[in-house]
C-alpha cells in the first residue's frame, strides 16, 4: 500500500483502471497526430487557422518547439539533439504505440521539417 495510494483514497486496482482509463483519455486526444498525411495536414493547417493572430515567423518558431517536444527531438544553441530511440514514445497504450506511432511520427517530422524552411500547412480549396 504505497503512499500514493493513500492519499488519493484508491486501492492498487483502482488506481490501475484509472491510470489506463487517463491513457485511453490522452490517446484518443494524440490519434490525430496518427492520421494520414492528408488528413493530418488537414489538421495542421486548421491548427494555424486557429492561431492566424501570431506572427508567421513566431508561429513557424514555436510550433516546431511544441511538435519537437512530442517526440523528444530539441534544438539546442542551433544543432538538433534527439532522445535515444525508444525513450519516449507519444501514446500511453501498446496499442496505439502499435497502430499510430510511425504515421505520427512521420508527420510531424514533416511538419517540423517545414515549419522550419518557414511554410505552415494550409488547406486546400
Amino acid at each position: 500500500h504505497s503512499p500514493d495510494n493513500a492519499a488519493n483514497g484508491l486501492d492498487p486496482v483502482h488506481q490501475r483502471v484509472q491510470t489506463h482509463f487517463l491513457e485511453i483519455f490522452l490517446d484518443a486526444d494524440m490519434a490525430v497526430l496518427g492520421k494520414r498525411p492528408e488528413a493530418y495536414e488537414h489538421y495542421a493547417s486548421l491548427i494555424r487557422e486557429e492561431y492566424a493572430h501570431v506572427p508567421h515567423d513566431v508561429y513557424c518558431e514555436k510550433r516546431a518547439e511544441i511538435l519537437e517536444s512530442f517526440i523528444g527531438t530539441v534544438t539546442d544553441k542551433g544543432r538538433e539533439v534527439t532522445m535515444e530511440e525508444g525513450s519516449k514514445s507519444i501514446f500511453a497504450s501498446d496499442i496505439m504505440r502499435d497502430t499510430l506511432e510511425d504515421g505520427a511520427l512521420a508527420n510531424l517530422r514533416r511538419e517540423i521539417a517545414s515549419l522550419k524552411n518557414g511554410v505552415i500547412p494550409s488547406r486546400a480549396e
